[in-house]
């Protein structure tokens, strides 16, 4: 009868390869890491400071598979920043909740001066001074924006041609999606406001003319908070003077250009105040 102990030829006490991943799996595992990584750090204008042997790593991926996929670091920086790109993505809608509520609390409390063109305009500049200074400050806030903004700027760096065609092309296309995201929400607010558009106007053009004025103040706010954050004081729907963050002025005032206040009748029920 043996000696000899069973357990030292337990098959289970005999180190296992890990299994092999194939090209998508290891692709998948370096760029979620990254933007793990990246949560924590921000995104800059260089890409630098994002160790590439950490990201291996935390990854848990092969070197060779790491470099099979991406020969040089700048091949993976413009794949990581197209993914960034499509990540990034709103899922239903560019404004924050906060901002979408606060909207419908306005034209709620509001609804009685509706009836007129006077009215209309009156709750119209209320909605763009609350909503539009809440806004900017979710804006300026959050990260992923600036994470966005620090994108724009890296394109030029990008040494290939062609991925820097590609990312043009998923900014340009991410833009869109949320031009018209934003264009159908301003629909269904003016038709509870009971407002139209001036003649040649369409929701895309107030979709990006109120997305260009916010979000260059925004990226002036980050240079210059003690300017570009100043409130104004200006008479508010009662009379009395209120304070207008300068990025909702600025939509007001282009805004009051672009909306017919003598527009067709409310399409909706009194009732139903909140579009989104």
């Amino acid at each position: 009868m043996s000696s000899e102990d069973p357990r030292e030829n337990d098959a289970s006490d005999i180190p296992r390869r890990a299994p092999r991943l194939s090209s998508d799996q290891s692709r998948a595992r370096v760029l979620a890491s990254a933007l793990s990584m990246l949560e924590t750090t921000g995104l800059t204008v260089s890409l630098e400071h994002l160790s590439i042997e950490d990201l291996i790593r935390a990854a848990d991926v092969p070197r060779s598979a790491f470099y099979r996929l991406w020969p040089s670091k700048d091949l993976f920086y413009a794949d990581l920043l197209e993914h960034i790109t499509i990540e990034s993505e709103p899922s239903e809608t560019p404004f924050d909740p906060t901002t979408l509520d606060v909207a419908a609390q306005t034209l709620q409390s509001n609804i009685h001066r509706l009836g007129t063109p006077d009215g209309r305009r009156a709750v119209t500049e209320e909605m763009l001074r609350l909503a539009g200074r809440r806004n900017i400050d979710a804006l300026t806030a959050s990260a992923s924006w600036r994470d966005a903004f620090a994108l724009v700027a890296t394109i030029n760096g990008v040494a290939d041609p062609t991925q820097r065609e590609n990312l043009v092309r998923a900014l340009k296309a991410g833009d869109e999606r949320r031009t018209q995201i934003m264009a159908a929400q301003y629909t269904q607010l003016l038709a509870l406001l009971g407002c139209g558009l001036q003649p040649g106007v369409t929701a895309e053009t107030l979709a990006r003319v109120g997305a260009r004025i916010i979000e260059g103040f925004a990226q002036g706010q980050m240079r210059r908070p003690d300017l570009d954050s100043t409130m104004i004081m200006r008479p508010g729907l009662d009379g009395e003077p209120v304070a207008w963050h300068p990025a909702a002025l600025a939509l007001w005032g282009a805004f009051q250009l672009l909306i017919d206040f003598d527009g067709p009748a409310r399409a909706t029920a009194p009732g139903t105040t909140k579009p989104w």
